[in-house]
């Protein structure tokens, strides 16, 4: 699961086309996963993610919202909780304040049985705010396949799903 929202975020950052270049983030993997509270409907959780920022600007994420959906069905949404910062040329931990949430209290299960039953038919969509420098831009994230995004980040959709 944590390799699935390494995924969806390192997408959604990825599209962003604000002041900072791609080329100058990067993003090594996860280093952390601290569960912040959980309810029936929700998870909560602090993400640290090992990235690098070579830019002369702070990034900083003010606002996400993702979904990923099965077969047309949404089973996930992914938020941000609090404001996450990258600072100008750094490298470390950026820490992502997420709540992952679903339908109620079978909602869990139902998202371990869309996922391992594999990626196929599973999509991302949503969108990312973020602010660099003075500019501060809501990025679109049209509805893409899940495994496609796994494969373009270089990651095997089956090893995805082999920890989960």
């Amino acid at each position: 699961m944590k390799k699935l929202l390494l995924l969806a975020v390192l997408g959604a950052v990825t599209l962003l086309g604000s002041c900072i270049r791609p080329e100058k983030l990067s993003f090594e993997g996860i280093e952390s996963i601290q569960v912040k509270g959980a309810t029936a409907s929700q998870v909560g959780i602090d993400l640290g993610i090992k990235a690098t920022n070579a830019s002369g600007s702070n990034l900083t994420l003010t606002d996400m919202q993702l979904t990923i959906s099965k077969e047309g069905r949404r089973i996930v949404d992914i938020v941000l909780r609090d404001k996450a910062r990258l600072p100008r040329k750094s490298s470390g931990v950026m820490t992502l304040p997420l709540a992952i949430r679903f339908d109620g209290p079978l909602g869990a299960l139902g998202v371990y049985s869309a996922f391992s039953k594999g990626l196929q038919n599973t999509t991302l969509s949503g969108y990312v705010t973020a602010r660099a420098g003075w500019g501060k831009k809501k990025i679109e994230i049209p509805e893409m396949p899940l495994d496609q995004m796994a494969r373009q980040f270089g990651f095997d959709p089956a090893e995805l799903l082999k920890n989960m």
